[in-house]
């Protein structure tokens, strides 16, 4: 980044809110209606992936689901953000572990903001921010007034298509070494 960056408080570019306090257990329902993505689903590089091929579900009367281009950032024990963009019709919410921030100035990419957080810059900031207790974690207010580099727009395309480039190349990278892995191991007769 160049020196023509300014800088703001996440409040100043979005609006932060905690995900949904459940009452008790999460506990998958089959007949749910609300699909959750939970701590677990977003991984370190950005990206909401389910383990099991499928989200939980839940039923909830009152609820607030998120919009496309939500930010989602994991605020216990880990700190990864992922920008939501599911691609079908369901209802999403997340559970209060999971803090959102909607970005609602026009001036300021989630893809960017997400790729700052996950960011080895991003962690160290969010380090200060953090209050302890059994299980590091950062309070929605501290987040609020946590100030983070904003470049022109431009440069936070930029930044959020390198991003993207490094997870894809990545991915990528560990499939090519999965299949080379499973070629040797066929190579010396073990079986799946």
């Amino acid at each position: 980044m160049n020196d023509k960056k300014s800088h703001a408080k996440i409040n100043q570019v979005g609006q932060v809110r905690m995900g949904h306090a459940f009452r008790g257990r999460l506990e998958h329902d089959e007949s749910g209606s609300i699909h959750v993505i939970q701590p677990a689903d977003i991984t370190n590089d950005g990206q909401v992936e389910f383990s099991m091929n499928e989200p939980l579900r839940t039923q909830l009367s009152q609820f607030k689901p998120l919009v496309k281009d939500d930010v989602l950032l994991v605020n216990r024990g880990r700190f990864a953000a992922a920008v939501f963009d599911q691609k079908d019709e369901n209802t999403w919410i997340v559970p209060s572990s999971i803090i959102v921030i909607s970005i609602h100035a026009s001036d300021v990419l989630p893809e960017y903001i997400c790729a700052f957080i996950n960011s080895q810059p991003g962690q160290h900031l969010l380090q200060r921010y953090l209050e302890m207790s059994t299980i590091p974690f950062i309070s929605a207010s501290n987040l609020k007034n946590m100030k983070i580099p904003l470049p022109p727009i431009g440069q936070q395309k930029e930044i959020a298509n390198l991003n993207q480039a490094i997870v894809q190349h990545e991915k990528l990278g560990t499939r090519k070494r999965e299949l080379y892995r499973s070629l040797l191991n066929n190579e010396f007769g073990v079986k799946k």
